[in-house]
């Protein structure tokens, strides 16, 4: 089975922080809430991926926003970029070495 990685990016669901700036022109601190998403990677296989997925949305109680494939873009894509790609690779080759075959490797992104 072909080994793939994606990343997930769920609602905020409600889950704020706290965030302090500093604003210039009135030269104060000033302290807001943001709405806070998650973000994972998962790299496995298919099935395995999409197990992982519905197991930590069922655990966390996030709802899905979208997904991604985290691969390597060719040159004729219009997301190709070189050093993007680099960065890519030695990602991917991280993770296939942090790999357990028996199941899914679950990144936090956040």
């Amino acid at each position: 089975m072909e080994i793939i990685c994606q990343d997930y990016y769920f609602y905020p669901n409600n889950n704020f922080s706290t965030e302090r700036k500093y604003d210039s022109n009135t030269q104060t601190y000033c302290t807001d809430i943001n709405q806070s998403s998650s973000h994972i990677r998962i790299y496995g296989t298919l099935d395995q991926i999409n197990q992982a997925g519905d197991e930590y949305m069922k655990r966390t109680g996030c709802n899905l926003d979208e997904a991604y494939n985290y691969c390597i873009e060719g040159e004729d894509s219009i997301w190709y970029n070189k050093v993007d790609n680099k960065d890519i690779a030695a990602n991917l080759e991280k993770y296939s070495k942090l790999y357990n075959k028996n199941e899914a490797l679950i990144i936090n992104m956040v």
